[in-house]
């Protein structure tokens, strides 16, 4: 039995559409990441009691860098797909686009789309090494 016909394709694609999803959260919020200019950040009242500016600049700091390293990850597996999975995967999860939006702006049917971003799934998981087998 090849590695291919191991997968357990609909655990994989689901999966890959988690990873994906968040993806595109995190890519949105690392785009509109800013300051608030009216908040005093000198202290705060947190759940856990008070934390001064230091260290929340601190934990800010470390927060967006493990986001641009989840990131960059995803787009590293992104980079080792062909251009068709990426386009198809990028509209819609980054774009956010419909299923009938996707298969209208490629001139391709709803069954070949459908048959397209399936794959795309698949590759993208055995990029990202997110891989779901069959329990034998």
């Amino acid at each position: 039995m090849g590695y291919i016909s191991k997968i357990d394709r609909s655990a994989t694609i689901k999966a890959a559409k988690k990873e994906l999803n968040e993806f595109a959260v995190l890519l949105t919020l690392s785009r509109s990441y800013g300051t608030l200019s009216s908040v005093d950040f000198t202290r705060l009242n947190l759940d856990h009691g008070f934390m001064n500016y230091d260290e929340l600049l601190l934990e800010n700091i470390e927060a967006k860098d493990e986001k641009e390293s989840e990131i960059e990850k995803v787009l590293l597996a992104l980079n080792a797909l062909s251009a068709s999975d990426v386009e198809i995967l990028w509209m819609k999860h980054v774009n956010s686009k419909t299923n009938n939006e996707i298969s209208s702006d490629l001139y391709i049917e709803k069954s070949t789309f459908y048959r397209k971003l399936n794959s795309a799934y698949i590759s993208f998981a055995i990029a990202y090494n997110i891989v779901v087998f069959k329990e034998r």
